[in-house]
């Protein structure tokens, strides 16, 4: 009985360790795949970077937050899609990055959130990011989107949006122009 108690108790005080990330492209497309949910369900471009404290943080672009019908493969209703995300992933666990009580959007903020002039609308992507001197700077390529024109959006130059750590979390602590702004 004894040794029971003091096994149920180590289990209870032990650390909980989350499982090693995935080390085959098998393994990492089944950790995304469970990802698709209201935080993240699909993404164009990514890059990441491993910080000091031990965790990944994943940067995308143009980014679905949904859940799919598993009957017709489209999204279900209240999907939708926004300009770019930070995940932050520590062993097999992803979730979202960016702290509560910060824009809305779930990474880099957007510089406008309405149109800045005519149909024209500016947004970030997020295409690398830095550690340095306690943030995490994320290089942001400045996105407009021209309706109608070419591709249907210009880039018109790229900004640095830094975050301050907190545990795992980030934390947005402002837009840092370039030369290229």
């Amino acid at each position: 009985l004894l040794a029971v108690l003091a096994s149920t108790l180590a289990g209870l005080v032990a650390p909980a360790h989350a499982p090693p990330a995935p080390t085959t492209a098998q393994g990492w497309t089944g950790l995304f795949q469970a990802r698709n949910d209201l935080t993240w369900s699909g993404s164009d471009q990514a890059a990441s970077v491993k910080a000091s404290n031990g965790a990944v943080y994943w940067l995308f672009g143009d980014t679905f937050l949904g859940t799919e019908n598993a009957t017709t493969g489209a999204y279900n209703p209240g999907w939708r899609m926004i300009a770019n995300v930070i995940l932050v992933q520590r062993g097999n666990a992803i979730t979202p990055a960016t702290a509560a009580g910060r824009p809305a959007i779930p990474g880099v903020p957007n510089p406008y959130d309405t149109p800045a002039k005519g149909d024209e609308l500016d947004k970030y992507w997020g295409v690398a990011a830095v550690e340095h001197a306690g943030y995490l700077n994320v290089f942001a390529q400045r996105v407009r989107i021209t309706p109608g024109h070419g591709l249907g959006f210009d880039l018109v130059g790229a900004d640095i949006a830094r975050f301050q750590f907190s545990g795992d979390k980030l934390v947005f602590k402002g837009m840092v122009p370039t030369p290229s702004t």
